[in-house]
């Protein structure tokens, strides 16, 4: 199979497109109908912000570094850590927060959304009960990337092939 980093541009330009064009609905939608934006319409532009971050990470991930590529393997049969590795270790990294972000802001736009239709007192308190776990949960998922090795510049600088 040949290599593709074509594919990641496309997946970048159209599932961040489609991203945009819902929200750019939502908010079209909220204003023919005169309703000023709400919690979770502010938190879904904010989530598709780092949708963008994301996007930008694959795009600069196939440009310049392995991503969309087949990766090289020395003659002793392991993988080949060069330059490209190098930026594809970066990439991963910080698409891993931006992603994390993207997520925990979609869960919570979502979960406020719900609670703007379905307004009644028990709906209201296993929301707030859902919005603490995902506020919980984006923080440990955010914190447990961002300091998952310590410098953070250990995270593709160090790296080992093989025994």
């Amino acid at each position: 199979m040949d290599e593709s980093p074509g594919k990641m541009y496309a997946l970048a330009i159209v599932l961040t497109s489609l991203a945009t064009a819902a929200v750019g609905l939502r908010f079209y939608a909220r204003k023919l109908r005169k309703i000023c934006p709400s919690w979770d319409d502010y938190l879904i532009l904010f989530a598709l912000v780092f949708t963008f971050g994301t996007a930008i990470c694959m795009v600069v991930g196939a440009a310049i570094g392995a991503l969309g590529r087949h990766t090289h393997l020395s003659p002793d049969g392991f993988p080949v850590f060069d330059h490209r590795m190098e930026v594809m270790f970066e990439i991963t990294y910080f698409s891993q927060l931006t992603q994390t972000l993207t997520f925990g802001l979609t869960k919570l736009a979502v979960v406020l959304f719900y609670r703007r239709i379905f307004a009644t007192r028990t709906f209201s308190i296993i929301s707030w009960i859902m919005i603490g776990v995902i506020v919980i949960w984006t923080i440990a998922f955010f914190a447990a990337n961002l300091l998952q090795c310590l410098p953070i510049s250990e995270t593709w600088t160090n790296i080992v092939a093989g025994p």
